[in-house]
C-alpha cells in the first residue's frame, strides 16, 4: 500500500486533527510524517500506537500522527532498547505508559493467530519476533525483558518484505487475561528495529493444545540452534549455517560464497536431529452407514498417524489404529451415536499433541459406492508422475495405486480428496503403472482403468514443486491473487530462465486480461506474464509466468522466494473463481498444489494440466 494510501484509510482523524488544533498543527504533524518517510517503516495492525492512531488508545502524543515510526536500537534482546521502553522503541515515552487500564485491548484466545504488519517503506529484513509477558507478570511495572519470552519468529535472511506482512504464530494457549506481545521487526540493512506493543486480552482456547508440538508455524527453534546459508547474507569468522545437509563454519569473512565450493567455509559435519512432527491439521469427520471417513493435512516429518476416539467430547480417547496415510475409515460403528475423534503425528523423535477434536454421528442410509474413476491420464517428468481423473459422483476420496508391473498388484500411494496428484520421487528411466478407484461412505468403488509412464531425466538431477496460496480468498470480486514459491529439492541448481508456470482459470467474459507482479523476491521486473487459451474442466484460459535470466537460479534444496501474481479484466468486471482449475480459497498459507503447471525446457515437470 502506498503512503497516499495509508492516509485514505484514516481521514477521520486528520479531520478531527484540523477542526481541534488548527491548520498550522496540521501542517507540522504532516511535515513529519513525510520527513519521516524515507526511513521508515511499518506498524503492527491492532497495536498500541495503532489504536492511538483510530482513536481507541488517547493521550498517546506524537505516535498518533505516525504509529509506523517506532524504532530503536536493533539485536533485541541482547541490545536494543532499554528496559521500561520498550514499547515506546526509546523515542515516545507515552507508549511505555504501563498500568491495568491504560490500553484499550484486543480479544484474542491461545492457539494460532496471524499477525499483520502494514508497511510506508519496507526495510530488507534480518527477522520477525514475537515476545508476550509471561504468566503472573505485573501489569502495573514498565516492560522488562525479564517480563517477555519469546514465543514466534521469521526469519528474511535479508529479503525485502512486501507492503503487508502477514506471520503465522501460536500465541501460548497456558495464559489468561490482560497480557502485552511485542512484535519486534528487525532491520537488516540498519542497526535499528521497529517495535509494536499490542494489548491483548487473553481466553484458553480448549481445543488447541496448551504447548504446541515443535515445529508449529512461527516455531523460533523450527530451524534447530543453526540457521540455514543465506546467499545474500553476509557472515563472519565463527558463525555457522546449515548448507546440503551438513554444518559448515566460516574460516574468515564471507557473503554470497557458498559452502562446499568456496574455501572460507569449513566442513564440521553432518546434521544431525530429528524434531517430532506438528499436531495434524484439518480434520474432517464425515459419518456414514455404521462407520466414520476421518482426513487430515499431513504434518511434515510425520511417518505415521494415530487415531484415537472417544464416547465423550474432550475425551480420554482410546488408540483405533496406526496408518501411515492421511485418511481413516473407522467402521463397526452404532448408528445414532456420537463419536469424538483426535489424530496426533509422530516420527522417530516422538509423537505430537493431538489434532482439534471432531466429532460425527453414523446414520443408516442407501448411500451408493461411486463409480469407478474414469478419464485416468498420466504424464511423466523428472523423477515423477502427474496422474489427473475425471471425479466419480458421490466420491468423497480417492486412492492412487501404483505397480512396478502392467496388471499389479498394487500398493497404495497416497489417499486424496482432489482430482489429480504427482507422484514424487520416482526413478527416471523405470515405467510405473497406476490406477485410481473412489471412496465414501459407503465403501470403495472397482480400480479404474490401468495407465502407465516412464520418468525421464530433465536438467536437474532433482524435483521442483510448487506452493500456492491464495492471496484474496473472495472468490467473487474482480482480481484474482495467487501467490507462488517454487521448490528445488534436487541436488543441482535450476536456472529460472528455463521455467514457465501457467496457472489455470475462466475468464467469465469476453473482456482481455491484464497481469502484474505486485512483489517478488527475485524483483517483480524479472517477470513477464502472457495469457493463453485453455481447453479443459474448469478452464478456457492460462497465464504464464515466464523469467528472465536477470532472475538468477534456484539454488539445491532452496526456493525462488514469493511471487505475487494479480490479474483483472480489462472493463474491471467480476470473476467467479470459485470454478477455476487453479484456484482454492482454503489455501491461505503456501501448500504444495498440483493444479498449477511448471514446465522446465518445455517438459511438465509438476502439476497437471486440465
Amino acid at each position: 500500500m502506498s503512503f497516499p494510501e495509508t492516509l485514505k484509510e484514516y481521514p477521520s482523524r486528520f479531520k478531527t486533527l484540523l477542526i481541534a488544533t488548527g491548520g498550522l498543527l496540521l501542517i507540522l504533524a504532516c511535515s513529519l510524517l513525510f520527513a519521516d518517510r524515507a526511513s521508515a517503516h511499518g506498524w503492527l495492525i491492532d497495536g498500541r500506537g495503532d489504536l492511538c492512531m483510530t482513536g481507541q488508545n488517547l493521550n498517546c502524543g506524537p505516535v498518533q500522527y505516525e504509529p509506523w515510526s517506532v524504532e530503536g536500537r536493533g539485536d533485541f534482546p541482547e541490545i536494543g532498547v532499554p528496559d521500561g521502553q520498550i514499547a515506546g522503541g526509546g523515542k515516545y515515552p507515552p507508549l511505555d505508559e504501563q498500568t491495568m487500564n491504560r490500553w484499550a485491548k484486543v480479544d484474542l484466545s491461545g492457539g494460532p493467530h496471524t499477525f499483520h504488519w502494514k508497511m510506508v517503506a519496507n526495510h530488507s529484513t534480518n527477522r520477525w519476533d514475537y515476545y508476550i509477558t509471561k504468566p503472573g507478570w505485573d501489569p502495573n511495572q514498565p516492560l522488562t525483558r525479564a517480563n517477555l519470552e519469546l514465543f514466534c519468529r521469521y526469519e528474511d535472511n535479508g529479503a525485502q518484505p512486501p507492503m503487508d506482512v502477514y506471520n503465522d504464530c501460536f500465541i501460548p494457549n497456558d495464559r489468561e487475561g490482560y497480557h502485552v506481545i511485542v512484535g519486534v521487526w528487525d532491520i537488516f540493512d540498519t542497526i535499528n528495529a521497529f517495535y509494536q506493543a499490542m494489548d491483548v486480552n487473553l481466553t484458553r482456547d480448549l481445543s488447541q493444545p496448551t504447548t504446541p508440538a515443535p515445529g508449529y508455524p512461527g516455531d523460533p527453534d523450527r530451524f534447530g540452534a543453526i540457521r540455514d546459508w543465506s546467499s545474500i547474507r553476509p557472515y563472519n569468522a565463527g558463525e555457522q549455517v546449515v548448507y546440503d545437509g551438513y554444518i559448515w563454519e566460516a574460516r574468515w569473512y564471507s557473503h554470497g560464497q557458498t559452502p562446499g565450493v568456496d574455501a572460507v567455509w569449513l566442513l564440521i559435519g553432518p546434521v544431525t536431529g530429528n524434531p517430532a512432527p506438528a499436531a495434524p491439521t484439518g480434520l474432517t469427520a464425515t459419518a456414514g452407514n455404521a462407520q466414520v471417513t476421518l482426513s487430515w493435512t499431513a504434518s511434515t516429518g510425520a511417518t505415521s498417524y494415530t487415531v484415537k476416539r472417544s464416547a465423550t467430547a474432550g475425551g480420554p480417547y482410546t488408540n483405533v489404529d496406526t496408518v501411515s496415510t492421511t485418511s481413516y475409515v473407522n467402521t463397526g460403528l452404532t448408528n445414532g451415536t456420537t463419536y469424538y475423534y483426535v489424530v496426533s503425528a509422530s516420527n522417530s523423535a516422538g509423537s505430537s499433541a493431538n489434532s482439534a477434536q471432531v466429532s460425527a454421528t453414523p446414520t443408516g442410509g442407501t448411500t451408493p459406492v461411486p463409480a469407478a474413476p474414469t478419464g485416468l491420464t498420466a504424464t511423466a517428468g523428472n523423477a515423477q508422475v502427474t496422474l489427473s481423473w475425471t471425479a466419480s459422483t458421490g466420491a468423497t476420496s480417492y486412492t492412487v495405486k501404483r505397480s512396478a508391473t502392467a496388471g499389479g498388484p498394487y500398493t497404495n500411494v497416497d489417499t486424496v480428496s482432489t482430482t489429480s496428484y504427482v507422484n514424487t520421487g520416482l526413478t527416471n528411466g523405470t515405467t510405473y503403472y497406476y490406477v485410481v478407484s473412489a471412496s465414501n461412505s459407503a465403501g470403495s468403488s472397482a480400480n479404474s482403468a490401468q495407465v502407465s509412464a516412464t520418468p525421464t531425466g530433465g536438467s536437474t538431477t532433482g524435483s521442483l514443486i510448487v506452493q500456492y496460496r491464495a492471496g484474496d480468498s473472495n472468490a467473487s470480486d474482480n482480481q484474482i491473487k495467487a501467490h507462488f514459491i517454487i521448490k528445488n529439492t534436487g541436488s543441482a541448481a535450476v536456472d529460472l530462465s528455463t521455467l514457465k508456470l501457467r496457472y489455470y482459470f475462466t475468464k467469465d467474459g469476453s473482456a482481455a486480461m491484464n497481469a502484474w507482479i505486485d512483489w517478488a523476491q527475485i524483483g517483480a521486473s524479472n517477470i513477464s506474464t502472457t495469457f493463453g487459451t485453455a481447453s479443459g474442466t474448469n478452464a478456457d484460459t492460462y497465464v504464464e509466468l515466464s523469467f528472465s535470466s536477470a532472475a538468477g537460479s534456484i539454488l539445491a534444496g532452496g526456493q525462488s522466494g514469493e511471487i505475487q501474481l494479480r490479474m483483472a479484466k480489462t472493463d474491471w468486471s467480476n470473476f467467479n473463481e470459485n470454478n477455476d482449475y487453479s484456484y482454492d480459497g482454503t489455501k491461505t498459507a503456501y501448500a504444495d498444489w498440483g493444479k498449477v503447471a511448471l514446465f522446465q525446457s518445455s517438459v511438465l515437470v509438476w502439476g497437471a494440466t486440465p
